[in-house]
């Protein structure tokens, strides 16, 4: 080979030296995770630890133990969340997925966070104005989180939001979610939700408006619901018509006031 050829050659394999990490083992097939420069292989981690996390840049579930907040997040975490990361790494664990959450946290710690330590994620770039500065210094999950912390939140990230006086804290959640914490993971969020089963009419008035007018919509679609004079006691008085197919009270529902009818049935 001339000399030309030879520093073609040369070239070449720099090139190709360059586009991908230093790694001793065998990459994976080209195109199954995307290099990350800021993310090369050290001599803390091999080379089937360092492809393992960039998986999990792609991966929602597993992206929250990369985040600079984790420790803010850890309580929230499911146990089989935990396990499943950590028999990730370490197929050998002897952490079952019904071990107490303690016991997962504690095996994460020593067993996986030492390889993830170096690829944290950094923490996000913070707003020139600081009145806009969302505050993270509270669990939104927690049994004592409060609506007016959950409201100050939302408003911090989004000022524009409109928040009704009367939102509970589980509709809030989702605002949350929305506007502060992705990832945050709502217990027993689905994409469905279930009417509430329907109740003796002595019970009726217990319900909120909410499950009211979900049970009307669910068993009474033909029913359409004015909202101008809309109150709990209408809907009451709407489902034991409906729903329950029993008589209310002459003048306490009137159609083309209270109600209007699509059809004759549902």
């Amino acid at each position: 080979m001339d000399q030309s050829g030879s520093n073609k050659a040369s070239a070449e394999q720099l090139n190709s030296s360059t586009q991908l990490p230093p790694t001793p083992g065998k990459a994976p097939p080209p195109g199954q995770f995307p290099f990350n420069p800021f993310h090369n292989p050290s001599n803390e981690t091999s080379n089937e630890n360092w492809y393992k996390i960039q998986s999990m840049m792609t991966n929602s579930d597993m992206r929250v133990f990369l985040q600079h907040d984790f420790e803010s997040k850890w309580e929230s975490i499911k146990c089989y969340e935990y396990y499943r990361i950590i028999l990730y790494f370490n197929p050998a664990t002897k952490s079952r997925p019904n071990h107490k959450k303690s016991l997962l946290y504690k095996a994460f710690k020593d067993e996986v966070y030492p390889i993830l330590k170096p690829h944290v994620l950094p923490v996000p770039p913070t707003p020139m104005d600081t009145e806009q500065k969302v505050r993270k210094d509270f669990n939104p999950l927690s049994r004592r989180v409060r609506k007016d912390q959950l409201v100050t939140a939302v408003l911090d990230s989004r000022p524009v939001t409109t928040i009704p006086k009367n939102s509970d804290i589980g509709s809030l959640l989702y605002l949350y979610r929305e506007h502060v914490d992705k990832d945050l993971k709502i217990p027993g969020d689905s994409e469905f939700v279930r009417p509430p089963n329907v109740v003796h009419r002595d019970n009726v008035k217990e319900l909120l408006m909410e499950e009211l007018r979900m049970s009307l919509q669910e068993h009474a679609p033909h029913v359409f619901i004015h909202s101008t004079p809309m109150s709990h006691t209408v809907l009451v008085n709407l489902y034991i018509k409906f729903v329950l197919d029993e008589p209310v009270e002459p003048g306490m529902v009137v159609r083309g006031f209270h109600y209007s009818l699509l059809r004759k049935t549902p």
